[in-house]
């Protein structure tokens, strides 16, 4: 199918023609120092499919009572944060997880905020995670947005009938007990650039104080 849009957004590749642009950026803190601000991330294209995922449907149907209710779970259950190591695997559409995570991390995350905010006609959700003094150790060189998102790549547009139509773990239907892997949606990584000049090649954190990850996602009027 023809589509005149995305041929013009083709033509004028790297520069914004969008009614609304979406993005995210990061902060890393050690009690109020900032060792990372304002840093831009890359949604990878397991995020971009969860969005889509709600524009392309318009209703869940559901049936049943007690242990046999299904619900459909959005992508903020369980979503979590990793932190990992490697300092030269560059951010891709289809990355889908951190090249060398440190995998008891997201474990030890103490405290999980998710804040909602207004900033001009900016619309902001900001999911903030927070570990102990020490908890984390060694070396981070790339960080990672995990949340609960379909692993489809395709759909057809139309409702979804939760009884005849599973959607990858994001749902369940016995006694309430959710089974899903958090997906990633968006990396921070030293090898595309995005931290500061100063911890370009990454950073340790101070094991005498907490460390807090600030991840923004942004919904912006172009």
């Amino acid at each position: 199918m023809h589509n005149e849009g995305l041929q013009v957004l083709e033509q004028k590749e790297g520069t914004l023609m969008a009614d609304i642009h979406i993005y995210g950026v990061v902060d890393i803190l050690q009690d109020e120092e900032y060792i990372v601000k304002g840093a831009r991330n890359k949604i990878v294209g397991t995020g971009q499919l969860g969005i889509l995922t709600f524009l392309n449907h318009f209703n869940i149907q559901t049936s049943g009572y007690g242990a046999n209710v299904y619900r459909y779970m959005m992508p903020l259950y369980g979503w979590t944060i990793y932190t990992g190591t490697d300092t030269t695997t560059k951010t891709t559409a289809n990355t889908t997880k951190l090249t060398t995570p440190v995998s008891t991390d997201f474990n030890l995350l103490q405290s999980k905020n998710c804040i909602y905010t207004t900033n001009g006609t900016n619309r902001v959700i900001t999911l903030s995670g927070s570990w102990n003094p020490g908890d984390i150790q060694g070396q981070i060189g790339e960080l990672g947005l995990y949340m609960s998102f379909s692993g489809r790549t395709e759909w057809n547009l139309g409702g979804i009938n939760l009884n005849k139509d599973p959607i990858d773990g994001l749902f369940n239907h016995t006694n309430y007990n959710i089974t899903t892997t958090p997906k990633m949606f968006a990396r921070l990584s030293v090898a595309d650039n995005e931290f500061p000049t100063a911890i370009a090649t990454g950073f340790t954190p101070d094991p005498s104080k907490p460390l807090t990850v600030n991840w923004s996602i942004i919904i912006g009027f172009a």
